[in-house]
C-alpha cells in the first residue's frame, strides 16, 4: 500500500497579520521530542502564547475537548487494510485578558506591524512527534467551524484605531493512519513567535516534508508554551 500522504493541515485563521521569512536564512533548531508540549488530553484547558506586534506574547486557551482512538480500516485498489482512527476536536479562543490588552493598544499594535490586516497568529499541524516533521496519514479531514471574529476599536482623542481579530474557533481532525503509527503522531495547536504574513515564501521545506516544524515562525527554542500537541 503506497497511498501515503504528507498532510499539511495549517490552520491560518487571520487577525491582522505573511511569512516573510526565505529558505536557507532562517537557524532552525535541531528537534527533538521533547521540544514540545505534547501532554494535551481530552477535557483538558490549557494555556499557550502567541506573539502580537508592539505588545508581544499574549495568552491563548485551547481546549481539546474530543481525543477518540479506534480501530478502523482503509480501502486502496479495492482491498482493506487494517489501521487506525482518531477524532480530535479542539476549541481555542482569546481569554478576555487577552481582548482588553489588544483593545487598548490597537494603536500600538497597528503603527508596529508589518503586515497590518493579513498576518497570521496561530496554526494547527499534524505532526512526526519523533522528527518534527509533517505526519504521514492514509486520510485526514479537518475542519473549521464557529469561527467568529471580533472588531477591537480603540479612541484616544480624536485618534481612532481599530484591531480584528478571531476571538474564537474550534478545528476537528478525523485522520486514518497506518498501525504503525499508533502513539507516533502528534496534533495540536500553535501560535507564532513572530509576525509573520499568509504570503508564505519560506515555508515550502516544511511543506514538503523536508524540515521539522522549528524551521519556521510556530516554535522557538526553549519556549514550549508556544504550542500543545495530543498523542494519536
Amino acid at each position: 500500500m503506497k497511498k501515503v500522504f504528507k498532510i499539511l493541515s495549517m490552520v491560518i485563521l487571520a487577525s491582522v497579520i505573511v511569512f516573510s521569512y526565505t529558505p536557507n536564512t532562517v537557524s532552525a533548531a535541531a528537534y527533538s521530542p521533547g521540544m514540545l508540549n505534547t501532554s494535551a488530553k481530552e477535557n483538558g484547558t490549557y494555556t499557550i502564547k502567541t506573539y502580537f506586534p508592539g505588545i508581544g506574547y499574549q495568552k491563548m486557551k485551547v481546549r481539546f475537548e474530543t481525543v477518540e482512538k479506534k480501530d478502523g480500516e482503509f480501502v486502496y485498489n479495492g482491498k482493506s487494510y487494517k489501521a487506525k482512527r482518531a477524532k480530535v476536536s479542539i476549541h481555542c479562543y482569546y481569554p478576555k485578558s487577552t481582548l482588553n490588552k489588544i483593545k487598548n493598544n490597537a494603536a500600538k499594535i497597528v503603527m508596529a506591524s508589518k503586515h497590518k490586516n493579513s498576518a497570521l497568529d496561530r496554526g494547527s499541524f499534524i505532526l512526526d512527534a519523533d522528527t518534527g516533521r509533517l505526519g504521514s496519514v492514509l486520510s485526514c479531514k479537518m475542519i473549521v467551524t464557529n469561527r467568529e471574529l471580533k472588531k477591537l476599536v480603540q479612541r484616544k482623542g480624536n485618534v481612532k484605531a481599530s484591531y480584528t481579530i478571531t476571538q474564537n474557533w474550534d478545528v476537528t481532525y478525523d485522520v486514518t493512519y497506518p498501525k504503525k503509527s499508533e502513539g507516533k503522531l502528534l496534533i495540536g495547536i500553535t501560535g507564532v513567535k513572530k509576525e509573520i504574513g499568509k504570503n508564505n515564501g519560506g515555508f515550502s521545506e516544511f511543506s514538503s516534508g523536508r524540515a521539522s516544524i522549528t524551521s519556521t515562525p510556530y516554535f522557538k527554542k526553549n519556549m514550549k508554551s508556544l504550542s500543545i500537541w495530543t498523542k494519536i
